[in-house]
Parts: structure tokens; sequence; C-alpha cells
């Protein structure tokens, strides 16, 4: 089997991203639609999503669609791991040359008296346990930061980089017209390979330390990271010839949603962000709860809209847009088992991926199967759809300022002189809270026309007030 494609099965976090866009600078003012495949479409009845799914043909004709219809292609990759069964990490086990040091290789630090070996330091992975995994055929630990199945690369190690990149020609051949690298932050580690303090002392010498209870400061963010990453750019855009921003997680795992509390972290990132760069946003992927299941169904709809109106890049993922929660799951429905059990839970990340609804048929219209591989959430409604929005000049180039007119009320508007001004107006409360608008708009006197609402809302396209308006975006 060809190395490329079985690493791309091996690490089954493939998802495509889709791109509106139409010039040079398409990636800095867009919305990206994440696809995570197997909860897409399936094609072949199968219960499981697959690439015929998103368009019913392969993957050249997928960005021939794409491109026809004026849309780009990014591609989620992993360049921190690979999957255990790979070829590179069975020759690694080996010993074959040059795949004996595509992965981290440590001795064992000691034996147990019952001859059991002792990993070479307390790094823990991310899924809980060690991050050591041993292998009696090597007789060396090998590093995973995330699933034991799941070794970590030696970046270090120039043949790794060099294959990384025939990847990354592999896919641009094909059409892809940018990456999104998945856990970048774990990319190189201490050569050292010290042990990393604890944030409560009193935690030494117990057996239940998490990845929590660790300051990774040997195991994240190195500037080896930042340089490699250049690297890449520098590689791709040398192909493209032939032939880009910083990130914003947006993290909101509190049920209460104020006006403060969305315009503090905009305003942190905004004021900080370095000169030139560009944001983009994301609160909502395969690896993250949706925020239906955080806060309340309305709250992450409406802050999708006021996420959608700001400056650089949105990251949508699929079936947020018509507001999909996690799913419901029972025990023995889980695929995704990153942790140990307890009280009958693991910890996964099925609950954020479950399919995708279609319609009101069987199985949503995901699948023609009454039984997808995973359950599919009996209800859901629909978002007003602001991507035209964003096409405009005023969201593309326009000033941004914020207004907290409330605890709950907040007020997002984009200027750019000679071209419409516009509002949004959200109100994370559930009761009516009446406000007058012509106190927080440069042009008090102008009529305003309601572009677009929320489902539940009063107010519709086209309708006009010249001064008041009521915060009504919840339920009451």
């Amino acid at each position: 089997m060809n190395p490329i494609s079985n690493l791309i099965r091996g690490v089954l976090i493939l998802f495509l991203v889709i791109v509106f866009a139409d010039d040079s600078n398409w990636w800095k003012n867009n919305i990206l639609y994440e696809v995570f495949i197997r909860s897409f479409k399936d094609s072949d009845g199968d219960g499981i999503g697959d690439l015929n799914g998103i368009i019913r043909e392969d993957f050249e004709n997928l960005v021939h669609e794409m491109q026809d219809r004026g849309m780009k292609i990014i591609m989620d990759l992993v360049v921190n791991h690979c999957n255990d069964e790979h070829c590179w990490f069975q020759k690694s086990i080996d010993k074959i040359k040059p795949y004996d040091e595509y992965f981290i290789w440590k001795d064992a630090k000691n034996f147990s008296k019952s001859e059991e070996p002792i990993p070479p330091n307390n790094w823990i992975s991310l899924f809980g346990g060690s991050a050591w995994e041993w292998n009696s055929k090597r007789k060396q630990f090998y590093l995973h930061q995330f699933g034991r199945k799941q070794p970590d690369f030696n970046l270090r190690n120039t043949n790794v980089k060099n294959e990384i990149k025939k990847i990354l020609e592999f896919w641009i051949n094909k059409g892809v017209h940018g990456f999104r690298f998945d856990a970048v932050v774990q990319f190189y580690e201490d050569e050292q390979f010290r042990d990393e303090p604890l944030r409560n002392p009193e935690k030494q010498n117990t057996n239940d330390i998490i990845w929590q209870d660790l300051i990774h400061i040997y195991t994240t963010d190195f500037w080896e990271t930042y340089e490699f990453l250049h690297e890449l750019r520098l590689f791709k855009e040398e192909l493209q010839k032939k032939k880009g921003g910083i990130e914003r997680l947006l993290k909101l795992d509190t049920p209460i949603v104020t006006a403060d509390l969305i315009n503090s972290i905009i305003m942190e990132w905004m004021t900080n962000m370095p000169q030139g760069a560009t944001p983009s946003w994301n609160f909502e992927s395969h690896d993250v709860p949706r925020m239906n299941s955080k806060t309340s169904n309305e709250n992450s709809v409406i802050m999708l809209m006021d996420i959608m109106m700001l400056p650089g890049i949105l990251y949508v993922y699929y079936g947020q847009e018509i507001g999909i929660p996690n799913g419901l799951l029972r025990f023995d429905q889980i695929k995704d088992k990153l942790g140990g059990v307890a009280k009958r839970k693991y910890i996964t990340r099925d609950y954020e991926r479950c399919p995708m609804q279609w319609d009101d048929t069987m199985s949503a219209g995901f699948t023609s199967n009454p039984n997808p591989y995973l359950p599919i959430d009996p209800s859901y409604w629909i978002l007003n759809n602001l991507t035209r929005l964003r096409q405009i000049d005023t969201y593309k180039y326009g000033q941004l300022k914020t207004q907290i007119v409330s605890k709950w009320v907040y007020i997002i508007t984009r200027i750019l002189p000679g071209y419409p001004t516009y509002y949004v107006i959200t109100n994370f409360r559930s009761e009516y809270e009446p406000i007058d608008l012509s106190d927080y708009t440069n042009h008090p006197s102008s009529i305003v026309t309601v572009e677009t609402s929320s489902i539940n809302s009063d107010y519709y396209h086209g309708c006009s007030n010249k001064y008041r308006f009521r915060a009504i975006i919840g339920t009451e």
C-alpha cells in the first residue's frame, strides 16, 4: 500500500474545510467549513460517512466540483504522529534504517521488582496514563502524547521532515489549496526528557496524576515548532509556484454567557494580535464538544452570529450552522475510546462527531442504513445563513467596534467609509430587553434595516426602524 494513503488511513482524522473565495487573499476573510468525513454523508449504506458521500464522486472530482463553485479545499493533516499499524512504525520496531529513528524511542528508566519496565519520565498522555508505551519486540518505550496507538514522529529527523513534505506535495498535486495542522504544540519535546513539574506537589508519588496535573514545559510549545511550520509554508509556496493566520480558539466552557465575557475574549485577542496577522475563530471541531451542549441552544447560535461578523477567518464545524448538539450515546455505542473507564464512561470525542442531519427521513438523510455508526440527535433547528454578508466589503475590510449595552446585550459594529455600516445586536438573556439603537449608532438619524435575524426574533429581513429596536434574540 502507498505509505501516504496508509498514513491517512491510520490517522483517521481526515476532514475537509471548504472555503468561499474569489481573490488572492482568499484565506483571510472567509468561512472555513469543517467536514468530519465519517459523520458527514454515507454513500454506500454501511452507516459510515465517506468521501463519495460529499458529492458522490472521488477526491479528484470533489476538487473539480469545488473549483467550479468558486470554493477551495483545505485538508486536515496530522504530522505529529501516525497509527502504530503504519509500515514506518513496524519497520521502526524492527530497527530497519532509516525508519529506526522515525519515532521517539527510549530505554526503560529501570525495572521493577517484578521485572516490569519503568517509563523514562513522568510525561502523561492527553488521553490518560503514561505517554510511554513499552514495545516488547524492540525492548524500548515509544512516546505517544495522544493515544497509545498514535506514536509520535521524531520531527528532529531530517528523513521524517522530508517524508512530510512528500505528503504535502501529494495532496497539493491532487488540488488541495492548503492545510490545517493538528496537534501543533506537541511537535517537539525536551531532548533531555526531563520530568515535568507538578502543579500540585501534594500529588507527588500518587497514581492518579492526569495530563492537567503537569506543567508542560518539556512537551509543548518549543521554538522549533514555529521554525518547522515556516519551513513547510515556504515549501508549499514553492510547490504552488511550479504547478496562512494566527488561530484563536474561542473556549467557552461556562453555561453563563454574558456580553462582557464575549467582549473580553474578542478584544483580548484583537488588541494583542501581532501587526499584520490574521485572526481565525473556532469554537467547535471534531475534538471539541459542541457549543449547544456547553451552553443553551440559543446562545450557541447567536455566538456564531457574533463570530461570523468579526474580521478574519471563521471555522464552522459541520452541523454547527443548524445547531446540532453533542450526541446522546449509550456506553456500548462509543467507538472512540481514548481513556480508561470511570462509572461506565469513556473519555471520548464521539459526542461531537455524531452524524450530520440532512432531512427528516430515516437516519436524518445521513445514510440509508437504519443503524449509522454513531446515533443521530433527535432534534435540530435552522440558523439563518450569514455567509453572504461576509462577502461584503464592510466585513472584509471594515473597522471593528464593540459595545456592551448591558450584562446581556452586546453590539458588534463593522464600519468602512463609503460603505453601509452593519450592526450585530445579540441578547444572551431569555427575556426581551428594549434598547434605543440611536444611542449606539454613528448616524442616529438614519433608518436601520434588518439584514438577517435568528428564527426566534420578531424581526425579519427588510423591516426598518428609525431608532428603537428590542434586543429579542433569545426565548421567552
